[in-house]
């Protein structure tokens, strides 16, 4: 992979928008190539950008857009309807 910006996104909601951003890989600074590429994307349009966890991947971005605009559910439903889901899977096995 070259210095160029590669972009993967996807539409998650009406508003909220979900990006992988990857590049810079043989730049002496790859943060600086990921950071002026994220400029030109986001322009002045709120968002979040994770990183990860170790800092030891510049090359890689992932930006959010307008999350509040998800259908959020509660944790706890949520756990309950994976469980009932995967038993209903292992029934059909």
């Amino acid at each position: 992979m070259s210095d160029k910006v590669k972009i993967f996104e996807q539409q998650l909601s009406e508003k909220c928008k979900f990006a992988i951003m990857v590049g810079g890989v043989s730049s002496n600074n790859p943060k600086k190539v990921i950071d002026n590429a994220l400029a030109k994307y986001v322009v002045d349009t709120p968002h979040n950008q994770w990183v990860d966890i170790k800092l030891n991947n510049p090359w890689i971005r992932v930006i959010t857009g307008d999350i509040g605009d998800l259908p959020f559910q509660n944790f706890e439903t949520f756990l309950k309807r994976r469980e009932r889901k995967e038993k209903l899977d292992n029934i059909k096995k």
